[in-house]
C-alpha cells in the first residue's frame, strides 16, 4: 500500500453548491429589537431538516449580552434523533445601508454539524466492515489539537483539521476506500437528501494509515 503510506487522501463527501450565506438565517428588525425566539429556531430547523424527522425540545436559554446588540444562546434536545445542540441568536447592524437591525442565527449549521458528529458511531460500524478504524470524538479532538502538518505543494497544511478521520491497515486497497465512501455517502444523504451535508458546506473525510494514529498517541502521551 505505498500510495497510502506516502499520502493522505482527502475526500469531500459532497461539494456544496449553495451560497455561503445559505446556512445563516437572517431577518430585518428594529436596531433594539429582539433576536429569534426559541420557537423561531425550533420551527426553522424542523422545517429545513424535515427529512430527518427532528423534534426539538428547548433545554436551556440564556442571555449572553444586551448591549450593544442583543445576543442569546439556546440549547435544544432532538428527541427523535437523540442528541443535543447549542446555537446563538443575535441582532446586529445590517450589512446593507438600511435602518434598523438584523436578526441572525446559524442554528441550521450547528444542528447539521452536531448531527454529523452524532453519526460517528454509525460511521465506525461502517469502518469495521472494511477493517478500518475511525477516530472517535476523543481521538479526533486530540489529533486536531496536536496540529500535525503535511506537505502541500511548497507549503504545509494541517494533517487533521475537520470531519472524519479514517485509518487504514497495511492490507487496505482502493476498492475498500471507495466502498466505504459510498456507504458514508448513503448515511449522510439518506434517500438522496442533501440537506445535512449542504448545511455545513460539505463533509471532509480523511484517510491515512493506522500506524500514524499510534505514533500520534505516543507523541501525545510523552
Amino acid at each position: 500500500m505505498p500510495l497510502f503510506a506516502r499520502f493522505v487522501l482527502l475526500v469531500l463527501v459532497c461539494v456544496c453548491s449553495v451560497v455561503l450565506g445559505g446556512c445563516t438565517s437572517s431577518r430585518i428588525t428594529l436596531f433594539d429589537g429582539d433576536p429569534y425566539t426559541p420557537n423561531d429556531v425550533k420551527e426553522m430547523v424542523e422545517e429545513r431538516f424535515r427529512a430527518y424527522n427532528p423534534r426539538l425540545v428547548l433545554q436551556s436559554s440564556r442571555v449572553v449580552s444586551t448591549k450593544p446588540n442583543k445576543h442569546n444562546e439556546y440549547t435544544f434536545l432532538d428527541e427523535n434523533n437523540g442528541f443535543v445542540f447549542t446555537t446563538s441568536v443575535y441582532v446586529k447592524t445590517p450589512e446593507l445601508p438600511i435602518p434598523g437591525g438584523q436578526r441572525e442565527t446559524m442554528a441550521e449549521y450547528w444542528y447539521a454539524d452536531t448531527y454529523l458528529n452524532h453519526l460517528n458511531s454509525e460511521v465506525a460500524l461502517l469502518a469495521t466492515k472494511y477493517r478500518f478504524h475511525i477516530a472517535n470524538d476523543e481521538e479526533r479532538k486530540a489529533l486536531i489539537s496536536a496540529k500535525l502538518m503535511r506537505p502541500e505543494g511548497k507549503s504545509t497544511a494541517p494533517l487533521f483539521d475537520e470531519g472524519d478521520f479514517v485509518f487504514l491497515n497495511q492490507t487496505s486497497n482502493g476498492a475498500e476506500v471507495v466502498g466505504m465512501l459510498r456507504d458514508i455517502y448513503s448515511l449522510y444523504k439518506p434517500n438522496g437528501d442533501e440537506t445535512l451535508v449542504s448545511s455545513v458546506y460539505g463533509r471532509k473525510v480523511s484517510f491515512t494509515i493506522y500506524q500514524m494514529v499510534k505514533q500520534t498517541r505516543a507523541r501525545l502521551c510523552t
